[in-house]
């Protein structure tokens, strides 16, 4: 899934983790969630410190979350289960930044803005 490029650059990065890193999958049976379990599978393969675990109970799918393994506290998070990252509609439209002119794109409210 990751090119060499990118993957030698980010084993480079995730060597200075210093603390365990959990990552919770919250998965279903589409093909995103097919693509994104490679992805997530082949990122924590790049490190001894990352751990993935597919049992995420999101009702927001697919997504997933960064944790510490057993250090959870959530007066520190505003969200029960710590920072998540929803990857529902990215395509390449949205990986263009900024967006061609004419292109419309959300504002942070949710409204469609001009691009």
């Amino acid at each position: 899934m990751l090119d060499a490029t990118l993957k030698t650059q980010l084993k480079a990065y995730l060597e200075r983790v210093t603390q365990p890193i959990e990552i919770v999958a919250s998965l279903d049976d589409g093909a995103k969630s097919r693509e994104m379990h490679d992805l997530l599978r082949e990122i924590a393969s790049l490190s001894d410190l990352i751990t993935l675990r597919e049992d995420g109970a999101d009702a927001r799918r697919p997504s997933f979350s960064l944790n510490r393994p057993g250090r959870y506290q959530p007066a520190l998070c505003r969200h029960p289960h710590g920072p998540r990252i929803h990857l529902a509609g990215v395509g390449a439209a949205a990986s263009r930044w900024p967006p061609l002119q004419g292109e419309r794109r959300a504002d942070r409210t949710g409204r469609r803005a001009q691009g």
